[in-house]
């Protein structure tokens, strides 16, 4: 008798399973086919659950939940994104001051280095023309000294213009004789040249 309900039993689990097993190849067939679809179980089921009377309080308890939930974690994304970027902000401001404070720094000293370069060539160039002019008292003085026939040979061989740069150094008296002295060639072209250095006169006419 035992043997016939353990049998029966056996029987029915058996037919149980092969009911129960296609089932769950073909339920889950059906899902990857939707999942493949881009069909999104999840939310259908719990909309399609939100109509039954008692399921429904559960479904939407949660739902609402899930969305809180991600309201507040996008609120907080948003927050941290909205303080990076002022971040970010400051951070260019500041890289923008350094480097205006940079430029005047560089343009405050390319305007001190040009002053300096200006102030070398001025101090250069009064030091050439210092040298220069004490230069050429030197050699007027050595004309003043020299015998009006020899100067007037030498300025004979100098040009025009270097000629009457001497002569005009010498006092007026030194500079007629050397004019009585020198070829009338000479002489007519440096007399447009010649200038009037009436302190010198005066001074060697004190000696």
């Amino acid at each position: 008798m035992s043997e016939q309900k353990e049998s029966r039993i056996f029987k029915f689990l058996k037919g149980l399973l092969v009911i129960i097993i296609p089932l769950l190849f073909i339920f889950t067939m059906v899902v990857l086919f939707l999942k493949i679809s881009g069909f999104d179980l999840s939310s259908e089921t719990r909309q399609w659950a939100t109509h039954i009377p008692v399921v429904s309080q559960f479904v939407d308890k949660k739902g609402t939940a899930n969305q809180k939930s991600v309201s507040n974690d996008q609120a907080d994304e948003t927050k941290a994104l909205k303080k990076q970027l002022s971040n970010a902000r400051s951070e260019v401001k500041d890289l923008n001051k350094q480097m205006s404070t940079k430029d005047e720094q560089i343009k405050a000293l390319n305007d001190q280095i040009d002053k300096l370069k200006s102030q070398e060539e001025q101090t250069s160039e009064t030091a050439v023309n210092e040298e220069e002019q004490a230069k050429m008292k030197v050699i007027a003085q050595t004309y003043q000294n020299m015998d009006t026939e020899k100067a007037a040979a030498i300025f004979n061989q100098m040009s025009n213009d270097e000629a009457a740069k001497y002569i005009n150094m010498l006092n007026n008296k030194t500079k007629a004789e050397i004019m009585e002295n020198l070829s009338p060639q000479k002489a007519a072209k440096l007399t447009p040249l010649l200038e009037s250095n009436s302190t010198t006169t005066d001074a060697d006419s004190g000696s």
